[in-house]
């Protein structure tokens, strides 16, 4: 017998409705939701137009992009930024987007019994979907694609199949765990100064009121610990700044020479205090680079001040360029220290936000341990980057590789006579 249209309409408007609810569940935008609902109409066409029982005059010619007889276009499956399968009841899968494919090991899963997703979670539930008609949603890890988090909603369709839609959170759930970790360093980073700071005014408040000797070293901690949470507070701040311009290019050129003579000049008095001397040996004309002058200032302000830091008493700091040869199209400044050096296996993870190769030197010399965070976030948003060099008593050298000026032509600026510096 021939499918009534009725039928046909009421199986794509039930369709429609199974993937627009996907689509609400997997907190999609409205023009993905439209898109989804579309899927969901045609897959429902194409499931009522397939059966068995329909007469061949009633099924529409194949369009040029189809599975099989279906008359299914899956461009628009394929665009979806989701995983989509359907599976028959002999447990084959019928259908799959690119997306759902790139997730389960590649091309070619159309017609392959479902056991080929390798995810016993997954399978058992789709087989309750199957057999008992209920819907359900199951979060799981999959280990072949990197520890992929995933989040699959299942829906019974007519015709006694499964309808499998797969979002892929594995970046949402890196963020918020990277959220959830700096709010909890943040928050020890502030705790600990502040509970030292409640401690030295108790003191004071009591046995030390009336000896001016205690007074005078207690009032010196809490000025430390006040100065402590200054610097975190500040460091916090500029991080926020630097993320809300993330995505706005610098368009100012600028003369490297200038501005790292500035930052050295800054840090003068601190590198004199602390018995280092500061070297500078930079070329007077350096090729002027694209940038935000205060965020370039604060990387090598940043870099001098940890130099001087941790490079140990009566030690050297040298700032100079790197070669050009190195990194054609591309300036490079280091800063060198002669300090202890740090151990490969902690190279990877200074950027980190509050890592610290020895936090209690750290602390000591008032690091607040989002320096050299604020420097690549800086970097990242000049399309620059950071190279570490050290070994354990062999000193440490950090060199910014920031891209040279374009003229109009797009070649390399070779001169600073057009900065605006």
């Amino acid at each position: 017998m021939t499918a009534h249209p009725l039928t046909v309409a009421l199986t794509s408007a039930a369709l429609a409705c199974v993937a627009g609810t996907a689509a609400g569940v997997l907190g999609a935008t409205a023009t993905l939701a439209v898109a989804i609902g579309a899927a969901g109409a045609g897959l429902g066409v194409w499931f009522s137009l397939s059966r068995d029982q329909v007469e061949p005059t009633s099924v529409p010619a194949p369009a040029e992009d189809t599975v099989g007889s279906s008359p299914i276009d899956l461009t628009l499956l394929d665009a979806l930024p989701i995983g989509l399968m359907v599976v028959d009841q002999d447990r084959a899968i019928v259908l799959a987007n690119t997306h759902f494919e790139q997730m389960f090991g590649g091309h070619g899963v159309v017609g392959q019994h479902m056991s080929l997703l390798r995810s016993n979670r997954l399978a058992e539930r789709i087989e309750d979907t199957l057999t008992t008609g209920t819907e359900s949603t199951l979060e799981f890890t999959l280990l072949r694609a990197g520890n992929a988090s995933l989040k699959a909603h299942i829906r019974p369709l007519v015709n006694r199949r499964a309808l499998v839609v797969i979002e892929d959170e594995t970046q949402s759930k890196r963020a918020a765990e990277v959220h959830r970790d700096f709010v909890s360093n943040a928050s020890h980073e502030l705790k600990t100064p502040l509970a030292a700071s409640s401690g030295i005014i108790e003191t004071l408040l009591g046995h030390a009121r009336s000896d001016p000797a205690a007074t005078e070293r207690f009032l010196g901690m809490l000025q430390s610990q006040v100065t402590r949470m200054t610097g975190l507070v500040e460091d916090l701040m500029s991080l926020n700044r630097i993320e809300l311009n993330a995505r706005i290019l610098p368009s100012e050129k600028h003369n490297l020479t200038t501005i790292i003579a500035q930052s050295v000049d800054a840090l003068a008095p601190v590198a004199a205090q602390s018995g280092v001397t500061l070297q500078l040996d930079l070329p007077d004309t350096i090729a002027p680079v694209i940038g935000d002058n205060d965020q370039l200032a604060q990387i090598f302000a940043n870099l001098v001040d940890n130099a001087i830091k941790y490079g140990g008493k009566d030690t050297t700091v040298r700032i100079f360029m790197e070669s050009l040869d190195r990194e054609p199209g591309m300036i490079g400044i280091s800063v060198a220290d002669q300090g202890p050096g740090i151990a490969r296996e902690h190279l990877p993870r200074l950027t980190e936000r509050f890592y610290r190769v020895n936090i209690r030197r750290s602390r000591e010399a008032g690091g607040t341990g989002l320096g050299l965070a604020i420097v690549k976030h800086i970097l990242n948003r000049h399309q620059g980057r950071l190279e570490i060099s050290s070994q354990p008593d062999q000193g440490s050298t950090f060199t910014v590789w920031l891209p040279v000026s374009k003229d109009s032509s797009g070649k390399a600026t070779q001169s600073p006579d057009s900065e605006t510096d």
